[in-house]
């Protein structure tokens, strides 16, 4: 139709937008297709951030026979598609356009196409004491690099077995990172559970012990006095007494 023959014309020209990747991709490689973001970086990686997902980034620059073995050997493949289903936010974008170019030039990526895994982060000091960059995009919103697929040389296919493994390894290590946070997290609450019985445990004594000694200063001092005040000794005890229920 005329409609996407001017689509296809835009997107030649001017790059295709993040948003319209699904619709591109199954266009020409047909189903199954990827479960592609639909939202500017930004936002994809405050996504992954509160789903506690790793970034899948690939980056566009044209259409080839090295994009067609991309998408049909890696992106259609069905164990690669249940992995990015349970692990990834995948998110695409076309070095042609501003932000996908901005993007790949601050990850140095320079041969496409190109997939990229990173961890989004709260904030940039989360980065530190690792060798690895700390990509800030947009101000304020951080992600880490973790895997970088790019070409072998120029003009060269990625390698389906290579890039299979390799986004396999890393998602396993982020469950097993994500895993490790976890029980770190309940071992922290399970001890401050005990900490706080135990403090309690030790004033609970510690109010006891200092009742018993009132009793015992009041007793004496009744006893002194030849054992006239006993009704004192009695209203100190039932003030330490618990209430009734």
């Amino acid at each position: 139709s005329l409609g996407k023959r001017l689509s296809d014309l835009g997107q030649s020209v001017l790059g295709i937008a993040s948003e319209d990747f699904d619709g591109w991709f199954e266009g020409r490689y047909g189903r199954p297709t990827p479960t592609f973001s639909k939202e500017c970086f930004g936002d994809a990686t405050k996504r992954a951030l509160e789903e506690n997902r790793l970034l899948l980034l690939w980056f566009h620059q044209e259409e080839s026979i090295v994009t067609e073995r991309l998408c049909r050997d890696i992106l259609q493949n069905s164990f690669v598609l249940e992995l990015i289903d349970r692990n990834f936010i995948l998110w695409a974008g076309d070095v042609c356009r501003f932000e996908p170019g901005q993007i790949s030039r601050l990850l140095t990526c320079t041969d496409f196409p190109a997939l990229v895994v990173c961890q989004p982060l709260r904030n940039g000091f989360d980065a530190f004491g690792t060798e690895r960059i700390c990509l800030e995009w947009p101000l304020g919103t951080y992600a880490q690099p973790l895997l970088q697929l790019c070409p072998p040389q120029p003009g060269e296919a990625l390698s389906p077995d290579e890039a299979i493994a390799a986004l396999t390894s890393v998602a396993a290590d982020h469950h097993d990172a994500q895993s490790a946070r976890q029980a770190e997290g309940t071992a922290r609450r399970m001890q401050a559970d005990e900490d706080r019985s135990l403090r309690e445990e030790q004033d609970r004594e510690y109010e006891q012990g200092l009742l018993a000694d009132q009793l015992r200063a009041i007793q004496r001092a009744e006893a002194a006095e030849g054992g006239g005040g006993g009704r004192a000794a009695d209203q100190v005890a039932a003030s330490g007494a618990a209430p009734a229920t």
